[in-house]
């Protein structure tokens, strides 16, 4: 498996996002800044818009990119509209959080190019986490068996040269 850069991760996650927004809000303009992907129509402000009867906002809403400060890119995009106000500012979340399945799949591709868990702004997979805690207690008890096996061997070791010197 080839290790992917963190740049080459930070295309591949905003490609795994942009599906799961062009899903939500379909891109209608491609976006007028460095920061902002496309601007669409908000489906919140549409649903109100068609209960009311009232004509549907233009394009309020925009995913955009995330940004850490002082140029330097973060990971992922988000949603925000300006007219209703709501925001969507990480996947992970909006797709319904921790024991959500849609979540658990999305954590899942990002665990596959390695950009999911610490230092990334998704959360490992409770499968994945699971995985591993069970690993770390297998590991444990072969660590124990290990230690109570050379315990026992050096007891005979002790006693077999209190025999010879006695």
């Amino acid at each position: 498996m080839k290790l992917l850069s963190d740049y080459e991760k930070r295309k591949l996650i905003e490609k795994i996002d942009l599906e799961i927004w062009s899903a939500f809000a379909p891109q209608v303009v491609a976006g007028s800044s460095p920061g902002i992907v496309y601007r669409c129509y908000c489906p919140h402000c549409q649903a109100v818009s068609k209960k009311t009867q009232k004509n549907a906002h233009n394009l309020t809403a925009v995913v955009y990119r995330h940004q850490k400060g002082w140029g330097e890119q973060g990971d992922g995009l988000g949603f925000s509209c300006v007219a209703c106000g709501v925001k969507h500012p990480r996947v992970f979340q909006f797709l319904g959080g921790a024991g959500s399945a849609a979540a658990e799949e999305y954590a899942e591709k990002r665990l596959e190019i390695d950009a999911a868990g610490k230092g990334w702004y998704c959360p490992s997979p409770q499968r994945w986490k699971q995985d591993q805690e069970q690993k770390k207690r297998l590991r444990a008890a072969e660590y124990r068996e290990e230690a109570e096996r050379r315990k026992s061997q050096n007891k005979i070791i002790n006693d077999l040269r209190r025999k010879t010197l006695a």
